[in-house]
């Protein structure tokens, strides 16, 4: 008899690390070093829709050659602060215990992007051979792996 508490159609939890993702935040909005060890993430590696935003924010001031901290960020946000919360940036920075180790923690956000983006293709994959347009074939699960 099948398991009851087994959804087949569940679909598993996204792969991403929001702790990972706040923390590579504040560490470059409090450690000037810590934004060239964060390097190189996209803003599309955020999981996060305001984490994304916030990252984009410091990517322009960075661009620019302005100081990052919490106050240049948030003017950098402009009218997207109010939808963000000035509240949300300010806790992300106080929670941090330590900048030391960001890296590490863009190392998370980077793998977790990696598995998003690797489910996304295999999935679109998926798509293409229920609808004919990718031929099911012995060999379409294998394409990129020695058999």
């Amino acid at each position: 008899m099948p398991d009851p508490t087994f959804d087949r159609y569940a679909k598993p939890d996204v792969p991403y690390n929001l702790l990972a993702e706040e923390s590579v935040l504040a560490s470059c909005m409090v450690d000037p070093q810590a934004f060239g060890l964060c390097q190189p993430l996209k803003p599309s590696d955020f999981f996060g829709h305001d984490h994304r935003r916030i990252y984009e924010a410091i990517l322009r001031l960075r661009g620019r050659g302005r100081g990052i901290n919490q106050i240049t960020v948030a003017h950098e946000l402009g009218a997207a602060l109010n939808e963000i919360g000035l509240v949300f940036l300010s806790n992300i920075i106080t929670e941090l215990p330590t900048p030391v180790g960001c890296e590490w923690s863009a190392e998370i956000v980077r793998e977790c992007a990696v598995r998003r983006a690797t489910i996304d293709r295999l999935g679109k994959e998926v798509r293409d051979v229920y609808n004919g347009s990718l031929p099911a074939t012995p060999e379409t699960p294998r394409r990129g792996r020695e058999p």
